[in-house]
């Protein structure tokens, strides 16, 4: 119970606040990361921390869909996130994507606590393989549904994760560094229901 004005009411939990949402739809949310053949990897890998703005010219579709200057949902948009997936574009070794799996786990955290804390590795055991966008870079910013890359998701089930805006949020990617054999190109997609215009 809150106490408003010397009245008490009732706490909202975030279930009755999701399932009183009206006009979203089935959409997701991603960010881009490169790592160069031959360096070592970054200890930490953190996504969603820029977006498209002026300010950050080297984001474009391609890299990501998030409005901004980054770490946030503008206003008034929101997400619930019900899935987590870590896409491996075409082109690099299976080996680095299977080490990469070994070596780092997945941070979701919003103000700074930390909600989802998992191996990526669980991805192959508790997770989907699941399609994945292609076309992220497309002038529309419509892609199609494709098998054409290395996908791993992670099903938050019951655990659906709601991010309001304007709050800090964000996925980090922490581990043990290693060096790849190839380029790596690979994004982090919060997948579930956003409440942004459909074209």
């Amino acid at each position: 119970m809150s106490t408003y004005l010397g009245k008490k009411r009732p706490e909202a939990s975030v279930n009755d606040l999701i399932s009183s949402m009206v006009d979203r739809h089935r959409d997701g949310i991603y960010d881009r990361a490169r790592l160069a053949a031959g360096v070592p990897t970054p200890r930490t890998i953190d996504f969603f921390q820029k977006g498209l703005c002026p300010e950050n010219p080297e984001k474009s579709w391609a890299d990501t869909n998030l409005m901004g200057s980054g770490g946030q949902m503008q206003s008034p948009y929101d997400v619930i996130v019900r899935r987590f997936l870590m896409v491996f574009q075409p082109g690099g070794s299976r080996v680095d994507e299977h080490r990469f799996l070994r070596n780092y786990v997945w941070e979701l955290w919003v103000i700074h606590k930390r909600l989802q804390l998992h191996p990526l590795l669980e991805f192959s055991v508790k997770g989907n393989i699941a399609d994945v966008i292609r076309q992220f870079g497309s002038e529309d910013c419509k892609g199609t549904l494709e098998r054409f890359a290395v996908p791993y998701a992670y099903n938050l089930c019951d655990l659906a994760r709601y991010i309001p805006p304007l709050v800090s949020f964000g996925v980090s990617l922490v581990g043990e560094s290693f060096v790849p054999q190839q380029d790596m190109d690979l994004y982090s997609v919060l997948d579930g229901s956003v409440d942004w215009p459909v074209a």
